[in-house]
């Protein structure tokens, strides 16, 4: 085992050993479930057929456990984490677990005949060394009309642009240490990252908060996120299709 896949691995294992003594996790009957989870189901909507749904980074399975109560039998589930201790907990809501870490190991290895209608990768991209490997691993199992839908932390979210003016680094959007964000993306240079790995924007949700936004008319509010998303954007959703060649 690579030494630096191995530090990873055990990095991940004390994270989530620390998500169960801290009772942070999100598939426990009465936990809450992130805004995040919410839009990428709706992004999924509810197919007429059955899909095959890849869950990149699935941790405790809260994306799994979500679409198996939605969509029952018509959703054929996988999961990939780099934590056994994740895995363990989320076995229970797909149909195959099995450890991977993005940075280093192959999709096409791991699936050489298989294409997904959907692969989901809600916050991980930024706990990567190479989140650009990654996307382009994606692509190799996305199916020809398939969607991808990714979520990232927005640094320069208003609360955080404030912190920002008082000298002070944003710290409250990490669960464990400071250093399990290797990234620190916008939605401005998220967006131009997977553009250049070739993929368009065809959706664009998440957790957004404004200022005053729960007095504002629906329809208000709804606009602003759209119109500002690098600004309003909390954890940003994109849903994203490869270009085709």
């Amino acid at each position: 085992m690579p030494v630096v896949h191995e530090r990873m691995k055990d990095f991940y294992e004390g994270y989530w050993q620390h998500r169960i003594n801290s009772h942070y996790i999100h598939t426990q009957d009465g936990m809450w479930t992130p805004e995040r989870i919410h839009a990428a189901l709706r992004m999924i909507g509810t197919p007429i057929r059955s899909i095959k749904v890849l869950d990149v980074g699935c941790g405790e399975g809260t994306v799994g456990k979500m679409l198996k109560e939605k969509l029952h039998h018509n959703v054929s589930l996988q999961g990939l984490d780099i934590s056994a201790t994740a895995l363990q907990m989320a076995s229970a809501f797909y149909d195959k677990v099995a450890e991977f870490d993005a940075d280093s190991d192959s999709l096409s290895q791991i699936f050489p005949q298989e294409k997904f209608d959907y692969i989901v990768a809600m916050e991980m991209l930024e706990h990567l060394f190479n989140p650009k490997r990654a996307l382009e691993q994606f692509k190799m199992v996305l199916a020809k009309e398939g969607s991808l839908i990714v979520s990232v932390p927005n640094m320069v979210h208003w609360r955080y642009r404030l912190q920002y003016l008082r000298g002070r680094l944003p710290g409250e959007n990490t669960l464990y240490e400071i250093g399990e964000h290797l990234q620190n993306f916008t939605f401005f240079s998220f967006r131009r990252l997977v553009e250049a790995v070739g993929y368009k924007v065809v959706d664009i949700d998440g957790q957004f908060q404004i200022p005053l936004g729960r007095l504002m008319p629906v329809k208000l509010k709804k606009g602003l996120e759209r119109a500002f998303p690098n600004l309003f954007g909390y954890q940003v959703v994109l849903k994203l299709q490869a270009n085709q060649s």
